[in-house]
């Protein structure tokens, strides 16, 4: 038996009025469809946030609302989902994500980067500062190795950073011209746990960093499996368009930037204005 090569019927001739006339009737209820999606996600989306308006009423006196502007996010984020995915796809929201995350830290506890006061005169306590260098660096250390770099290497690349702006010990006997080394770092990295102020610097970076993964359905896992999972997912995301030591490479550079920009924010209360 030969196998048949018929193809499938081909329209041919002219539109008569009555099939113009059915085209016509398929587009407009397809347009009042959409239509009707978008007025009810924009319903929607007025109901609740009539809702973070009365909840924002409600405690303002007490925590300035926080709870309100926090529903206010999520409904917002979640009409872009909804009608609007390529913003969610193309991380366009991830500003109001940081927001709403940083929120749910702080109902934790936790104070985030985000909404940490800016200092506007005097001056922090005079180690308040380094410690939080100290916990940056050894925080982008282990970042470092996460990628699979050697840890003797990942704290010479960090002392090379730390060095070339300009950062120098501060243990006693260190001349200003002391350069921060690999050693330095080493003996950071004990200071966690000892030193109170790095420690908690550098838990706090730890709570943040995991806090990026909201969602991920990890954190009941413990924070050190969330942070794995956000150093995963890193790595994941640029392998899908670059080598795995390429990715690597990438992961490398978003760590020491931003710990080039901590330690920015650590030293510019010493900056003259």
């Amino acid at each position: 038996m030969t196998k048949s090569t018929e193809q499938p019927a081909m329209f041919s001739g002219t539109l008569t009025k009555e099939d113009l006339e059915v085209i016509k009737q398929a587009k407009s209820v397809a347009g009042y469809r959409a239509h009707e999606f978008v007025s009810n996600a924009w319903d929607q989306l007025s109901e609740q946030l009539r809702q973070a308006g009365e909840q924002f009423s409600t405690n303002r006196s007490a925590n300035g609302g926080r709870r309100g502007v926090a529903l206010a996010l999520v409904a917002v984020l979640g009409f872009f989902e909804e009608v609007r995915p390529q913003i969610v796809k193309q991380q366009l929201d991830s500003p109001l994500v940081a927001l709403l995350d940083s929120f749910g830290a702080l109902e934790k506890g936790i104070v985030t980067a985000l909404l940490v006061p800016r200092r506007k005169s005097g001056r922090p306590p005079a180690d308040g500062g380094y410690n939080l260098i100290k916990a940056a660096s050894v925080f982008t250390v282990h970042r470092l190795v996460a990628t699979g770099m050697e840890r003797p290497a990942a704290r010479s690349t960090v002392a090379k950073l730390l060095a070339c702006m300009g950062v120098r010990p501060a243990r006693k006997g260190a001349s200003a011209s002391t350069p921060i080394t690999a050693r330095t770092i080493r003996k950071w990295e004990d200071d966690i746990g000892i030193n109170t102020e790095a420690t908690l610097a550098f838990r706090q970076l730890e709570h943040e960093y995991a806090a990026s993964s909201a969602g991920s359905g990890v954190e009941e896992d413990g924070l050190r499996a969330t942070m794995a999972f956000v150093d995963e997912l890193k790595l994941g995301i640029l392998q899908d368009e670059l080598s795995p030591s390429e990715a690597a490479k990438e992961v490398r550079r978003q760590h020491l930037k931003s710990l080039e920009a901590t330690v920015s924010l650590a030293r510019e209360p010493t900056k003259t204005t």
